[in-house]
């Protein structure tokens, strides 16, 4: 007889999540410069009720995701690039 578990969870076949976050660096980005012009638009209303404090916080989520989105190209392009003196690259030869 073969001691076989049958296990209750399955992992789904979902492809895997971009490794690099620079998708999710651009949608909070995005997020946040949607945001700030909404709490823009809105800031008389805020002011009234001393929530103006708001928008520093959604322009400073943007200069943060610009920053991590920056960071996040430089991973991308560092890691894509080809090592010096890996075997795939012809050995130049001087004559």
């Amino acid at each position: 007889m073969e001691n076989r578990r049958h296990h209750a969870l399955v992992q789904a076949p979902v492809d895997p999540v971009d490794e690099d976050g620079i998708v999710a660096a651009y949608v909070g980005t995005g997020i946040s410069a949607v945001a700030s012009l909404i709490l823009w638009w809105q800031l008389d209303w805020l002011s009234a009720r001393g929530q103006e404090w708001w928008l520093w916080v959604a322009l400073t989520a943007i200069g943060a995701g610009l920053l991590f989105s920056a960071y996040a190209r430089y991973r991308k392009r560092r890691r894509l690039a080809p090592l010096e003196g890996s075997p795939d690259e012809p050995a130049s030869v001087e004559q």
